[in-house]
């Protein structure tokens, strides 16, 4: 039995992924604890809140990674803001290129995984113009599957890279646009649209406008400015792979770098 705050009860056996909902009056409980995820050898139980309305739930396959919704994210289907003050900005304007990719070949067994340890890798190389393997900053790290705020804050900190936990639009655009810092930002794929080249191999550089790829979880990104009208961020994606020409336009670019996402 799994209770949480919003989604109400859900019943059934968590290694067979078989769950459905449940009244409480029917379960015969009262109360439940909040807070404490479900899991097994078998499956995991991950539950988002982001307001007192906006929860999700999900089972994950620790082994695969396959993730079933049960209480799907919330997707905002209002008019995005414009940061008017932030139009054009961008992070301080560096002589290296500092982009880095998930799929590259230092990303090690599991680049998969590596989203969060390749935007601290980035940060790093932003920062103090060193190039540490991606596979590295995932062994400080550890483990073999998603990363959390704290593990990159601890990566971060490693690596002496000065740093700070935003908790706002107006700090974070206070961070890219007053101080030239970039920011790392966790958030689910889902939020994005689809663009035109979405799926699309060796595109054309001109649509870089939207999510170019169908997975659409959980995944860091990093932000480093904003476009001419103020209405969408300018984004490092790290899911970009090598071999692979959905990942690439037809310029030999990588999709993932100076990617438009909304701003918001």
């Amino acid at each position: 039995m799994l209770a949480t705050a919003y989604s109400g009860l859900w019943s059934g056996r968590l290694d067979a992924w078989q769950l459905s909902p449940v009244a409480a009056e029917t379960a015969g409980l009262v109360a439940a604890p909040v807070g404490a995820l479900s899991a097994s050898a078998s499956a995991i139980a991950l539950r988002q809140v982001i307001t007192a309305r906006d929860e999700s739930l999900a089972i994950i396959s620790p082994e695969t990674g396959a993730m079933r919704w049960l209480v799907p994210p919330a997707v905002s289907t209002q008019a995005e803001p414009v940061c008017d003050d932030c139009a054009g900005r961008t992070a301080a304007v560096r002589s290296y290129d500092w982009y880095r990719y998930q799929g590259a070949a230092d990303s090690g067994p599991v680049a998969h995984s590596n989203c969060g340890p390749t935007s601290v890798a980035m940060a790093i190389q932003f920062a103090k113009n060193e190039t540490v393997p991606i596979s590295k900053v995932r062994d400080f790290i550890g483990g073999s599957s998603w990363t959390m705020l704290s593990d990159l804050s601890r990566a971060l900190k490693h690596y002496d890279v000065a740093h700070q936990r935003l908790d706002s639009m107006a700090s974070i655009d206070a961070a890219i646009r007053d101080r030239g810092s970039i920011v790392l930002v966790h958030l689910w794929m889902n939020w994005i649209t689809p663009g035109p080249d979405l799926q699309a191999s060796l595109s054309d550089p001109a649509a870089h406008t939207g999510r170019y790829y169908l997975y659409d979880q959980s995944h860091w990104v990093v932000l480093k400015g904003y476009s001419d009208d103020g209405t969408s961020f300018v984004v490092y994606d790290p899911n970009v792979w090598d071999g692979n020409g959905v990942y690439w336009y037809n310029n030999a670019q990588a999709k993932g770098k100076d990617r438009l996402y909304p701003y918001g």
